[in-house]
């Protein structure tokens, strides 16, 4: 599925695609079904290989590892059980590059750096004098210990939309507050909408944070209007 945005949002892609196949785990207690493998190969590898524009289909299955997309293309699940990418490092998924989609996924993880490191789920960054543009967080299930659920630095019109985001944590350091959805230095006023995101209780957490960005809902509405936050101690900061 893709989200639903105009079209001049969308990711342009050339018809190359790679398909990563669905891996069993043996903790899953059931036999390995014909054809799957049971060594899982790397998203990470494919996005190595894939060229600028392309598209990742990833099957089902557990991928260990953290990703870091660093040219324009579309990752994303099959459309059936999401892919489940776990990691313990900093970002489990980075974006470094304009024009990346990534929709489908189950994100999760934890994080042992601390608060001040900015550990996220899904973290895009650009910089002062290079924003990222066309960037697109769509239907992921984000259930990191880690600081954010999704970091979004220097991103002109950002696109979020559908995503299921929970378990993000400041780990008892109460100087800095958690938040599922962060947005800094972002121009433009971007999508935003449709995300659920449901604090840990007794944490310093904030649904969505801004800073140095005024981004609303369509209707001009402030964000806890067209996305659903619930159990933070600040649904909006």
């Amino acid at each position: 599925m893709t989200a639903m945005v105009r079209d001049d949002h969308r990711v342009p892609y050339r018809q190359e695609a790679k398909i990563i196949s669905g891996i069993w785990s043996p903790d899953t207690g059931s036999a390995r079904p014909k054809g799957m493998k049971s060594t899982a190969p790397k998203i990470g590898d494919a996005i190595r290989d894939v060229s600028p524009g392309g598209k990742i289909t990833v099957m089902a299955g557990n991928y260990t590892e953290n990703l870091v997309i660093d040219k324009p293309l579309i990752l994303m699940g099959d459309g059936g059980e999401k892919p489940k990418i776990y990691s313990e490092e900093k970002y489990i998924v980075k974006i470094i590059s304009n024009n990346v989609t990534i929709d489908g996924f189950y994100v999760t993880g934890t994080s042992n750096d601390g608060p001040a490191d900015h550990p996220s789920g899904i973290y895009a960054s650009g910089s002062e004098n290079n924003y990222l543009d066309n960037i697109i967080i769509y239907n992921n299930d984000i259930s990191a210990r880690t600081r954010y659920g999704i970091l979004i630095l220097g991103v002109n019109y950002p696109i979020i939309i559908n995503n299921n985001i929970s378990d993000f944590t400041n780990n008892g350091d109460h100087s800095h507050s958690s938040a599922g959805i962060y947005l800094c230095n972002c121009a433009g006023n971007g999508h935003i909408y449709d995300n659920y995101i449901r604090c840990v209780d007794g944490t310093s957490s904030c649904g969505i944070a801004q800073r140095n960005s005024l981004i609303t809902c369509e209707s001009g509405s402030a964000l806890d209007y067209c996305n659903t936050i619930i159990r933070c101690s600040s649904r909006l900061c």
